[in-house]
């Protein structure tokens, strides 16, 4: 990290980041997008609209699961390994607590949509949670340095892993499961692969100071991403409380090509800002 102040190379790994986290975000969707047509003719819509629900809660429960640690790690410049230690232990118990509250949470989210079906779904997808807490700190840790070109690799690979697995285990007649499955093996996939090329390993120096210190930060994070993500899900929580699943099915897969094209420069732009603008924090 030594040239990291230099504002030519910072300039350089910017645009660098840009073109890399733009190529992941569109082969990410790209291969979401044909494994959902596959899909489509495999699966019915109902089922489709069964994991929307399930993906709804997740979405919120996995921003306590995040809870804004992996952006402040980010944006941490001294005591890195102390910072990363503490990031990586309440990401564990984030981790957990989220999964707990999936399972305690399902038979109230069945009632709101009025869908038993997803007790049982929403449960076992809640362990998505702590596997994808496990690989939250080597991936941040990948994004402070600029390292986009590596983070292509899990990013699409999770996708491709999540497509495949869920396609067949559709061919074998698994239905919604199909779709649970296909996303625990996608984000099981991508943790591990951020490990592989973040090569990093916790170790037992802690920092009383730089816990609290990201424990703060992301707390402003949490209710930021909730107001977000709300703002984002209304339309999902209306189309699928009043219509049902098979209008949410119908929805969520219509909603994959316009996804594809208004959001990609929004989500890319975003993503490589904040290593970029926390590594010139220090040059006024």
């Amino acid at each position: 990290m030594a040239n990291e102040s230099n504002p030519r190379d910072l300039k350089q790994k910017t645009i660098k980041g840009i073109f890399w986290s733009y190529l992941s975000f569109v082969g990410g969707k790209g291969l979401t997008f044909v494994t959902t047509i596959v899909l489509a003719r495999l699966l019915l819509p109902e089922q489709f609209g069964v994991i929307g629900y399930c993906l709804i809660a997740i979405q919120y429960l996995d921003i306590l699961n995040s809870a804004g640690i992996n952006d402040s790690l980010i944006a941490r410049r001294d005591k890195l390994e102390e910072a990363a230690n503490a990031a990586f232990v309440a990401n564990i118990i984030l981790g957990l607590f989220s999964f707990g509250l999936a399972w305690v949470l399902a038979p109230s989210v069945a009632v709101f949509f009025k869908t038993p079906e997803i007790v049982p779904v929403l449960r076992v997808l809640g362990l998505s949670l702590p596997i994808s807490g496990l690989g939250l700190v080597p991936d941040a840790l990948l994004r402070r340095q600029l390292e986009f070109r590596k983070i292509l690799i899990p990013d699409v690979t999770r996708n491709f892993m999540k497509g495949l697995t869920s396609i067949v285990c559709a061919m074998f007649g698994l239905g919604v499961w199909s779709l649970v499955w296909g996303q625990i093996a996608g984000v099981f996939t991508g943790s591990v692969l951020a490990w592989y090329l973040a090569g990093w390993k916790p170790t037992w120096r802690f920092d009383p100071e730089s816990t609290r210190a990201i424990t703060r930060y992301g707390f402003h994070i949490v209710l930021i991403e909730i107001a977000g993500a709300f703002r984002n899900n209304v339309d999902y929580l209306l189309v699928g409380r009043i219509l049902g699943p098979a209008a949410l099915g119908y929805y969520t897969m219509s909603f994959r090509i316009p996804e594809l094209l208004i959001r990609s420069l929004n989500n890319v732009i975003g993503s490589v800002s904040l290593p970029t603008l926390a590594v010139a924090q220090s040059d006024k």
